[in-house]
Parts: structure tokens; C-alpha cells; sequence
């Protein structure tokens, strides 16, 4: 009724958790169970469809396959799904066993122990998957951007992994994971609301692997662990950047000097210190300032809500007036515009994807 014949979508990965019915429920990899955003746009996409086919729907992304090989099945059932019924291969399972393949490999529990997984975990017959997704899909690969855009060396040449010994506590602490595990393994029938669950015992254990107190409070302070590392990585580079001048587009220059920092971590946030007594956020903060950096050089993403304070926070970070910033995947992953004073970017855990 409003005139509407087209969706555009950028980040169209957010919409990659599309429900389909599958027999392989148990195997690792595959992930029936879909969001209401995709299917939101999935059915108003087939509505469309019926008054322009072929032009419903343009989804753009710089990462279409991010967590599983399913994804690359949910894309094509956006884009191609007359091509997949053509060929039979509309439901999962005969997609998965044209074009998937299963592996079978050791892979480190939250305990600390190793045991085989099987999972959904490679392509076969990719040139006729290709075929079908380059019929829909326009490909632009690094390579093909090198004459419009220069990335930054890193260096070293490779990313830097940072790792720490594993403590007395965090060791016991991998027992005490273990013995939950079990548990759970061992629970018959359905699970009730506030039973323990597979996903907590993991999400304890990141918890514990960056700092104890986030899993214990009464924990004490560990030098040697990841949190405190990342502080020192993060105050040295400070200190060596202090005079580093940078030039603004009209080629004058920024009247504070020094290079700028970003720190991402999806866990420890400020939000969890009500649950948890603890902030890794909170303690880098509390740290540099120790240390002798000045608080207001030092920002929280999740502390700036709207656009126009957004584009504030990065302008004072590119002016070099705000010199660290903190925050997650999804508050600072993507549309942060930084790039001309940055310096070093910080991990602080693993991200899911």
C-alpha cells in the first residue's frame, strides 16, 4: 500500500539465522533453530518477490558466512530458492548432502579436556554450489580493492596472541567446571528454567580465562593474568605514542598528539558487574588512570547511545582528545570511523564468530 518494491540490506549477516527443518539436530554445525528478524525479512522478501522477481531483495555483506556452513543454505534460500527446487535441493538435508561434508576432530572442552566432535565443517562439489551463488551474488574480494583502498600494515606482519599461564585458582576453578559438565550430561528429561546448561558452563569459563574475580569476587588480583597483560600492552603503547603528531585532511596539524587505542572485549562489561561483583571494563579504566593516564582519555562505547554522540566521541578520538576506547562487537564493530589515528586494537576475548 506504500508503494514499497525493493528491501536493501547491509550487514545481511545479521539476518543469516533463517529456521529449516533438518534430521541432523545433533550434529555441530548446523543450526535449525532461526531468529524472528530473519524470518521477518525472508517472508516480506517472498511477498515482493511476486511483483518484481529477481529484484526483492539485495543483501550486502563483507562477511556472508560468519559462524556455520548452513549459512551459505540460508543465503541461497533468500536469494536463489527457485534454483534449489529446481535441482531438488530445497530442503536442508539434500542441500547438506550435495554440498556438506562432516569432519570429525579433538576439540577442548570448558573443562580443559579434549573429546571428538563431529560437525558440519566443508564444502564438496563447490563448483556446482558456486554456480548456483554466482548466478545471485556479486563478489568483491580484497584483492580486488587494493587500487581504492590501502589497509595498514601490522606489525610483525600477523596479529599478536597474547597468552597467559593458567593459575592454581583458574586450574581448580577447570574442576569445578568439569564437575557441572558432568551433571549435565548425566540429567535426564526435559530442562527446566534455572537448570544449568551447557552455555553457562562455557560462558563461566571465558569469564574465568580473562580474570577470576568475574567468576568468584572474593577472588584476589592476579598479576600475570589476561586482563592485567592487556593493561601493560595497553599503557606501554600509550606512553611510546605520547608524541606522535597526526594531520588533519587539510593537512595542518592536530594540536594534541599521540596515537589512539581500542579495546574489545564481549565480556566483563559494566552491565554484568551488578551479576558477576566484578568489571574488567570498570579495572582497565581504574588502571590506566594508576598508571597515569588521564580518565578523559579514556571512553566506554556502550556510554555513547545516540548518533550525534557517537559522532562527537569518534571526532574527539581522531583529534586525539580521547586516546582509549572500550567496547564490544556489537557497540564498536562496525561504523566506527577511527581508523586515521589508531595505533593498536585490542582483544581482550575470543568472539564467538
Amino acid at each position: 500500500e506504500i508503494g514499497i518494491d525493493q528491501i536493501i540490506v547491509d550487514e545481511a549477516q545479521e539476518f543469516r539465522k533463517l529456521t529449516f527443518a533438518t534430521n541432523q539436530v545433533n550434529l555441530k554445525g548446523v543450526d535449525p533453530d532461526g531468529s524472528q528478524r530473519a524470518w521477518d525479512l525472508f517472508v516480506k522478501a517472498r511477498y515482493l518477490d511476486r511483483k518484481r522477481p529477481g529484484r526483492a531483495l539485495i543483501q550486502a555483506s563483507g562477511t556472508p558466512i560468519t559462524n556455520t556452513l548452513g549459512e551459505m543454505y540460508t543465503l541461497l534460500r533468500y536469494q536463489a530458492e527457485d534454483a534449489l527446487r529446481e535441482r531438488g535441493i530445497h530442503e536442508f538435508d539434500a542441500w547438506a548432502s550435495a554440498f556438506g561434508d562432516t569432519l570429525t576432530e579433538l576439540e577442548l572442552q570448558p573443562s580443559g579436556t579434549y573429546k571428538p566432535v563431529t560437525r558440519f565443517a566443508a564444502f564438496v562439489n563447490v563448483a556446482d554450489l558456486m554456480m548456483i551463488f554466482r548466478s545471485v551474488a556479486d563478489v568483491v574480494r580484497k584483492s580486488d580493492l587494493r587500487g581504492h583502498l590501502k589497509l595498514p600494515d601490522i606489525r610483525g606482519g600477523q596479529r599478536q596472541l597474547i597468552t597467559s599461564g593458567a593459575s592454581p585458582a583458574f586450574k581448580d576453578y577447570q574442576k569445578h567446571l568439569a564437575g557441572r559438565i558432568t551433571a549435565i550430561e548425566a540429567r535426564t528429561g526435559r530442562v527446566q528454567k534455572g537448570d544449568d546448561i551447557l552455555l553457562a558452563v562455557i560462558t563461566d569459563g571465558r569469564h574465568a580465562a580473562i580474570d577470576m574475580r568475574l567468576v568468584w569476587s572474593a577472588s584476589g588480583d592476579e598479576p600475570a593474568n589476561k586482563l592485567n597483560k592487556l593493561i601493560g600492552n595497553v599503557h606501554r603503547t600509550w606512553r611510546e605514542t605520547a608524541d606522535q603528531t597526526y594531520l588533519r585532511p587539510d593537512g595542518t596539524p592536530y594540536p594534541n598528539p599521540g596515537a589512539g587505542q581500542m579495546i574489545f572485549s564481549d565480556l566483563g562489561t559494566i552491565n554484568v558487574e551488578a551479576t558477576r561483583g566484578f568489571s574488567a571494563y570498570r579495572w582497565i579504566r581504574q588502571q590506566l588512570i594508576v598508571l597515569g593516564v588521564p580518565a578523559g582519555e579514556i571512553a566506554f562505547m556502550q556510554d555513547y547511545k545516540k548518533s550525534a554522540d557517537k559522532q562527537r566521541l569518534f571526532a574527539d578520538f581522531r583529534a586525539g582528545r580521547v586516546r582509549v576506547l572500550i567496547g564490544s562487537s556489537e557497540t564498536m564493530g562496525t561504523g566506527v570511523n577511527v581508523q586515521q589515528r589508531l595505533k593498536a586494537l585490542h582483544h581482550l576475548d575470543v568472539p564467538w564468530l
